[in-house]
């Protein structure tokens, strides 16, 4: 059973980094669920890359890379290899300034409650995901005369590796109390904010902010 095609997303290819665990693997099903294509970042390529989901409708819709985004040749090494597997990517990629309004691109921004709450011990942390937030802003600015959006989701607590110890017996009990909703959110369930921010239903959204975290941390 998988979720409806929706003419936004279908046939459209989308980059994803950190694609291949957590919430990153759970947008590039989504997208690929809704009749996109992904090509999935990552530092390390899984060892079944190429082969998971033989017979599948994933099959052939995901090409899965290895690189680093601090790597200053990864974004033209990864659109070329774009290139060479789908035949075409979001023109914004390559080059915006000879776009102009009619085209359509949107960049999604992954961010975390903890850059508008802060968080205690992870000064570093905090402060990267907020700026995430005056990146989205500017960039919204800048870009939105080439036809590309960009917009910033933030999640609170979803169920990774990387929560583990905030979900721990010491502590889950503290944060969860916090949360109107009371409990934590899958991958699955956050996924399709960022696909409904990257599919053309959402054409005249940008330099938003979505929050998708349960009540933790709600404001106006």
């Amino acid at each position: 059973m998988t979720a409806a095609i929706h003419d936004g997303l279908r046939n459209r290819v989308y980059i994803v980094t950190g694609g291949t665990r957590g919430i990153g693997l759970a947008i590039t099903r989504a997208i690929v669920q809704r009749g996109g294509r992904v090509v999935s970042v990552a530092r390390v390529t899984p060892p079944s890359a190429g082969q998971e989901d033989n017979g599948s409708e994933e099959a052939g819709s995901v090409l899965f890379l290895q690189g680093n985004v601090a790597d200053p040749g990864w974004a033209p090494s990864t659109i070329e290899r774009t290139l060479e597997h789908f035949g075409h990517v979001g023109a914004y990629l390559i080059d915006a300034r000879k776009c102009g309004r009619d085209c359509e691109g949107a960049i999604v921004n992954i961010a975390s409650d903890a850059g508008r709450r802060g968080t205690i011990g992870q000064a570093h942390y905090a402060a990267s995901k907020a700026g995430l937030h005056a990146l989205t802003v500017s960039a919204a600015r800048e870009w939105g005369k080439y036809g590309v959006r960009v917009n910033t989701v933030s999640f609170g607590v979803v169920e990774t590796a990387m929560t583990e110890p905030i979900r721990s017996e010491r502590f889950a009990e503290t944060y969860r109390k916090q949360i109107p909703l009371g409990r934590w959110s899958t991958p699955d369930e956050v996924a399709p904010t960022v696909c409904h921010l990257l599919s053309s239903e959402s054409r005249y959204l940008t330099g938003e902010h979505i929050a998708v975290n349960g009540g933790l941390h709600i404001n106006y």
